[in-house]
């Protein structure tokens, strides 16, 4: 169950980060075969799960924040100058 869990964050990653559509598959294949080949502790999993879901959290919020529009003299707000 774990296993699936981190491929899947794996495979959103993949999606988010606009990784080609071609090699998805072949990587997602070779993530997987290399987390069965290392068979990671308890601790390791959740540490992967972590940096994956955190990369995947922070390139949904930046994408999400460049496609809100600006408002006039945003870029300036807050300075006091």
């Amino acid at each position: 169950m774990e296993k699936e869990k981190l491929n899947g964050a794996l495979a959103d990653l993949l999606a988010v980060t606009n990784y080609p559509a071609h090699k998805r598959g072949r990587t997602a294949v070779m993530f997987r075969r290399m987390t069965e080949r290392a068979e990671p502790t308890t601790w390791e999993y959740h540490a992967l799960m972590g940096v994956i879901a955190r990369a995947s959290k922070t390139v949904r919020r930046e994408r999400a924040a460049a496609e809100r529009p600006r408002a006039k003299g945003a870029r300036n707000a807050g300075k006091g100058g």
